[in-house]
């Protein structure tokens, strides 16, 4: 007895067209509506891969590479070159007090009626381009009470331009920073050990710090 599984198909003509319902149906063990209900649940509705010999997650996996590539950012090289990070000598401070106003209203935002440990915790992680700086103590006695307004800030270093319009160059280990903010609400300074914030503006937003002894200057 012939079985009816694994029987061959029967056979047509070059000339004859096969429909999938009609090769269904030669199995013998669906009846015709059955069959055409296997076609439309399993056949008629696949989607047809455009390259037969590659997978749909390979092709995805491309297509996110692909993506990825075209969303490169820059290099530290390439930044060099077209001078994203440098900072001119010298600047002229009244160009920068816009920038001060702006970030005095952004800093009574973030702070609130903070005061305490919850004041430093927030400072800590404040973003400090456009804020009034001074130094109070730092290792290199000649820029000890230098202060404006910082206009670049990198993972080391705080650039300040003077009232005098030049620009210096602070670097955050082994000083002590003094911040003022003349708010609306009320007179602020704060005292930081810059070498707390050696981390980038953006990376330092989302951590949690630790606390860390004081340096001795």
């Amino acid at each position: 007895m012939e079985d009816p599984i694994y029987s061959s198909l029967r056979r047509t003509n070059a000339n004859e067209l096969v429909s999938p319902e009609s090769l269904v149906h030669q199995s013998k063990i669906l009846t015709k509506e059955e069959a055409e209900n296997v076609v439309n649940e399993k056949i008629a509705f696949k989607p047809v891969l455009l390259v037969p010999t590659m997978s749909d997650g390979k092709a995805r996996k491309q297509t996110i590479s692909r993506q990825s590539k075209k969303q490169k950012t820059l290099s530290s090289k390439e930044k060099r070159k077209l001078q994203l990070n440098t900072v001119p000598k010298h600047l002229k401070y009244d160009q920068f007090e816009p920038l001060h106003f702006m970030w005095c209203n952004y800093l009574e935002e973030a702070i609130g009626n903070s005061t305490g440990e919850s004041l430093l915790a927030k400072m800590i992680k404040a973003e400090y381009h456009g804020s009034y700086m001074r130094v109070v103590c730092c290792k290199s006695p000649s820029r000890n009470g230098i202060e404006g307004i910082c206009i670049h800030e990198s993972k080391n270093m705080l650039s300040l331009v003077t009232k005098n319009n030049n620009v210096v160059r602070i670097p955050k280990i082994d000083t002590i920073m003094q911040v003022i903010a003349n708010m609306s609400s009320r007179h602020l300074v704060v005292e930081l050990y810059a070498h707390h914030l050696l981390l980038r503006a953006g990376d330092r937003s989302n951590r949690r710090f630790k606390g860390k002894n004081t340096i001795d200057l």
